[in-house]
């Protein structure tokens, strides 16, 4: 089983007052999709369905973003998403940090070839630390 962070949630001591002068200062954070949200070990299956939902999400959007989260909630609510994507989309969720990270590094390469003017990212390589608070880790895309 994954280690959960012993930190407290960084969101938990919010007040509402805060998050509204957030909202208002720097745009509405993407709203969560979770639907059809893939789990499992990475291998064929779950690279073929990861694969598919990418494909679905970027015929719809004028751009996106691959990325990976302990923590999707504090993700979504970062400054460099407000106001500019709309949605963020789990993609895959695992309790292994190296599945999610091995994904997303190979789906930012896969996708940055097929769609390179569709793609925000600036590059394929691991960057950050993640810290998951109920013990999973998810890929994710945020869309435009």
């Amino acid at each position: 089983m994954v280690k959960k962070s012993t930190k407290p949630h960084p969101l938990a001591n919010e007040t509402n007052w805060q998050q509204f002068w957030k909202s208002f200062w720097n745009g509405e954070k993407p709203k969560q999709n979770s639907d059809n949200i893939v789990t499992g070990h990475y291998n064929a299956n779950t690279k073929r369905a990861i694969t598919q939902r990418i494909n679905n999400i970027i015929d719809d959007s004028k751009s996106i973003k691959i990325g990976k989260t302990g923590n999707s909630d504090l993700r979504s609510d970062f400054n460099d998403y407000r106001g500019i994507y709309k949605e963020m989309h789990l993609i895959y969720k695992s309790s292994s940090e190296e599945y999610i990270s091995t994904a997303e590094e190979d789906y930012i390469k896969k996708f940055s070839k097929s769609h390179a003017s569709k793609i925000d990212n600036k590059t394929d390589k691991r960057v950050g630390k993640m810290y998951s608070y109920d013990g999973y880790y998810y890929m994710y895309v945020v869309s435009r």
